[in-house]
């Protein structure tokens, strides 16, 4: 980066001489901070952005009386926004994992959770897939779909909560001891709740009666996908 753009690029994420100047009238004073005559003394944030005579005249007038920490700020100006899915993500869309304990499996979409993810089930019977969350981006959604009719919107509601599937795990940082066994056969197999079981067939128990209702659609959702050699992704219809 050159020294005119990165004068430049400083100076634009800094406050305005006028924004400053009205703080000054708005904030106590604080512990003063004296700096000579000699630019070259200012901090160096400042050295870019005191161009001329007159506001090197203001500045030092500033910071001999009111605190550099407060008044020189960046400005953050990012804001959080709610993730909009795709067109193609609609509920009842049967998808294609990509990435994960399961790619290649087909699963149906049920809904959008509010934390920006999906919530899917393979059904559990067909292909092994349970409820669980995936990122949107490592989903392909096919041109398939099932009729979401009948399901349990109670069961639906309460696997949607966001404590849900982090609940019963430990918060605690790993040590040394589990880094050095790393790659090692675990000590203890992870044990499924009663509470997770039965939520997994309240759902997939009307599902799979939808499914079965549709020639074929069983065992499209228990094959998984993959590509060969000559396979063109981007010729085929999903």
């Amino acid at each position: 980066m050159t020294s005119l753009s990165q004068r430049k690029s400083v100076y634009q994420r800094r406050r305005p001489v006028a924004v400053v100047l009205q703080m000054l009238e708005e904030q106590p004073r604080g512990e003063s901070a004296v700096f000579g005559d000699n630019i070259s003394q200012f901090p160096r944030e400042l050295r870019y952005t005191i161009g001329t005579a007159k506001y090197k005249y203001i500045f030092r007038y500033i910071f001999l009386i009111y605190k550099y920490h407060e008044l020189w700020k960046t400005v953050v100006r990012k804001s959080v926004n709610p993730a909009k899915p795709r067109a193609s993500l609609q509920p009842g869309t049967i998808l294609i994992l990509l990435a994960g304990r399961f790619r290649g499996k087909r699963v149906v979409l049920l809904k959008h959770l509010p934390q920006g993810v999906l919530l899917v089930t393979g059904p559990y019977k067909l292909n092994g897939v349970p409820l669980r969350r995936v990122n949107a981006r490592y989903v392909i959604a096919t041109s398939a779909s099932v009729k979401l009719t009948g399901l349990d919107e109670k069961t639906l509601e309460k696997v949607s909560q966001p404590g849900y599937f982090t609940a019963g795990k430990s918060t605690e940082k790993k040590g040394e001891e589990a880094f050095f066994k790393q790659g090692e056969a675990p000590e203890k197999t992870k044990k499924i709740t009663s509470e997770r079981a039965s939520d997994q067939k309240a759902v997939d128990s009307a599902l799979l009666a939808i499914i079965k209702k549709e020639e074929f659609l069983d065992s499209y959702l228990a094959s998984s996908f993959s590509l060969r050699k000559g396979d063109r992704p981007h010729e085929m219809k999903w």
